[in-house]
């Protein structure tokens, strides 16, 4: 009897523990994500990239790892941790086209300046 109370006991302490320790890396995972106002460190990263070529093959695709891409997806892209936990990461990248499109839009216009072009001539007519 004592036996099956401590086992219960055990068990309930374990519900427990998994529950904080799933609340504390899902606050972990937000603040590495962050928001538009104030965007955590792999937000900026994405911003710094303008969120291109993160695909097989693209530029940027050693910017983010696996575990981050996933991190991204659940907390950001609103996705369910199932449908990216345990892919690999061109497939996780290919998923999450439509993410990288998205953020690409509410980014501001990359502004275009004159620092190339040669100036005039004064003495030309």
């Amino acid at each position: 009897m004592a036996r099956k109370k401590a086992i219960e006991n055990n068990k309930k302490r374990r519900k427990q523990h998994t529950a904080s320790t799933n609340a504390a890396k899902e606050a972990k995972e937000r603040a590495l994500v962050g928001t538009k106002e104030h965007p955590g460190p792999l937000y900026q990263r994405g911003i710094g990239v303008r969120w291109e070529g993160i695909s097989l093959g693209g530029a940027n695709y050693s910017a983010f790892t696996v575990s981050e891409l996933v991190t991204l997806a659940v907390v950001d892209g609103k996705m369910d941790k199932k449908v990216v936990k345990g892919k690999k990461k061109a497939e996780v990248c290919t998923i999450m086209q439509p993410y990288f499109l998205l953020k690409q839009a509410y980014l501001p216009a990359v502004r275009r300046t004159n620092a190339g072009v040669a100036a005039a001539r004064l003495d030309d007519p």
